[in-house]
C-alpha cells in the first residue's frame, strides 16, 4: 500500500529544510510543529537531502500510531486525537504515542482524510497474536538497505533477540531490564513476552501484570523515529495485559543517547542488552 500513499504525501508535503514550514497561525517558530520539521538534525543526527526519507517515516509513524489504535480498540475519527496521543492517555494509556515532527501532515484536509483511510486500512489487519516485532518487518521492507546503513541502524532478527532474553533474563519476574539502542523494540517485545509468560505461569494477578511489565523492563533510543515505532511495538508485546490491566500505565521507552549516561548510575541488578547485541549485567558503580 506505502508505494500508493507516499506519492499522495509527497503532493501534500511543504520542501523540507525551509522556513515556509511555519504554520501561518503559528505564535512562536520555536513551538511549531512544522518548524521543528525543518531541523532534520532533530531527527536524523544530520542534514539529510532526502524528501523520499522524510515522507518514508512520516508513514511509518503514522502506520505505527494506527496500529497502536488497533491495538486499544477504538476506531480513529479524528487524526489529531490520533497523532497527538491524546485519545491513549484518556485510556489511561502515557507515553505510547505523542505529538511529534510528522505531525505537519495534519495542516492539509488531504492529510488528514489520507490519516483516516491509512487508520481503516490498518484496522483489517490481525495483531492481538502477533510473535513477532512487526514493525521492524514494516520498517526493513520500506527503507533501503543503504540507507538504513547510512543512518547507522541494523535490527537483530527476533529468533535471536528471543533466544538471547529467554537465556539471559533468569528472573523475569523481579529482573529489571534494560535496552539502551532498542531501535524498533524487538528486544523490548520478547521481554515484555518473557516477563508475561512468567508471570501467567506464576498466576500473578492479570489485572497487574501490565503495570509490572512496565515497571521491569524499559528502552533508549537516541532515534525519535525508532521510539516511537517502539513504543508501539511494546504495546503489541503487552496485547491482552492491557485488556485485563486496572489501572493506568506509562509505556517506559525514551528518546536519549545511552552514549551520555553514567554506568554509575544505573540501578543495580539491571540487565542490559547493548547495540552489538552482547548482553552484560550492570551492578551499580564500576567498583563495587
Amino acid at each position: 500500500m506505502w508505494w500508493r500513499i507516499i506519492p499522495q504525501m509527497k503532493d501534500i508535503a511543504p520542501p523540507t529544510g525551509k522556513q515556509n514550514l511555519l504554520p501561518k497561525n503559528a505564535e512562536n517558530a520555536d513551538s511549531a510543529p512544522l518548524f521543528c520539521l525543518s531541523r532534520q538534525k532533530l531527527v536524523y543526527g544530520r542534514d539529510i537531502e532526502n524528501e523520499l526519507l522524510w515522507l518514508q517515516h512520516t508513514y511509518l509513524v503514522i502506520v505505527a500510531k494506527a496500529i497502536a489504535a488497533r491495538v486499544l480498540g477504538f476506531e480513529v475519527d479524528d487524526p489529531a486525537d490520533l497523532l497527538s496521543g491524546r485519545r491513549f492517555a484518556a485510556m489511561g494509556v502515557s507515553g505510547a504515542v505523542e505529538s511529534d515532527f510528522f505531525d505537519w501532515v495534519l495542516e492539509n484536509a488531504k492529510g488528514r482524510d489520507l490519516i483516516v483511510r491509512l487508520a481503516r486500512h490498518v484496522a483489517r489487519f490481525r495483531l492481538h497474536d502477533v510473535e513477532i516485532d512487526v514493525l521492524k518487518v514494516l520498517y526493513e521492507a520500506l527503507i533501503d538497505r543503504a540507507e538504513r546503513n547510512g543512518l547507522g541502524e541494523y535490527y537483530t532478527p527476533d529468533w535471536l533477540a528471543a533466544k538471547m532474553v529467554r537465556q539471559t533474563i533468569d528472573k523475569p519476574l523481579s529482573q529489571r531490564v534494560l535496552d539502551p539502542a532498542c531501535g524498533s523494540g524487538t528486544f523490548l517485545f520478547h521481554a515484555v513476552r518473557h516477563h508475561l509468560a512468567a508471570a501467567g505461569n506464576a498466576g500473578t494477578d492479570d489485572r497487574r501484570r501490565a503495570e509490572a511489565a512496565c515497571a521491569l523492563v524499559a528502552g533508549v533510543d537516541i532515534h525519535p523515529v525508532a521510539v516511537i515505532i517502539a513504543r508501539v511495538t511494546y504495546l503489541l508485546a503487552l496485547g491482552e495485559a492491557l485488556t485485563t490491566r486496572s489501572g493506568s500505565i506509562s509505556i517506559p521507552v525514551y528518546v536519549g543517547d545511552s552514549m551520555q549516561l553514567s554506568v554509575s548510575r544505573a540501578p543495580r541488578t539491571m540487565t542490559s542488552f547493548s547495540s552489538d547485541c552482547s548482553p552484560s549485567r550492570q551492578d551499580g558503580d564500576r567498583g563495587s
